[in-house]
């Protein structure tokens, strides 16, 4: 698959990279461990990427607190925006779309 703006020679990064990209720009501005890239969406300019993060572990589980952040890289993985969407608890079912 050619990722978007490939026509200018540059070897871009496949989804699999832009997610652990997204994963690690989570932990290094957080400082909380990532546990999954949820969403991958192109928008014509950016990735942006999803990814739940562990904010709060808690006993039962079914209690951690878990933080969605959206995290924009561009073709090349370079940050181009980070926030905190949303927090909820793990056993929280309604909150996956």
């Amino acid at each position: 698959m050619v990722m978007p703006g490939a026509e200018n020679g540059h070897r871009r990064l496949t989804a699999r990279e832009l997610g652990l990209a997204a994963m690690a720009t989570t932990r290094e501005l957080t400082g909380f461990e990532p546990e999954a890239t949820t969403a991958l969406d192109w928008d014509g300019e950016c990735w942006r990427v999803m990814v739940d993060v562990l904010e709060l572990a808690r006993i039962p589980s079914t209690t951690d607190v878990i933080g969605r952040y959206e995290v924009d890289l561009d073709p090349d993985g370079t940050l181009r925006g980070y926030r905190r969407i949303a927090r909820f608890h793990r056993a929280d079912a309604s909150r996956d779309e």
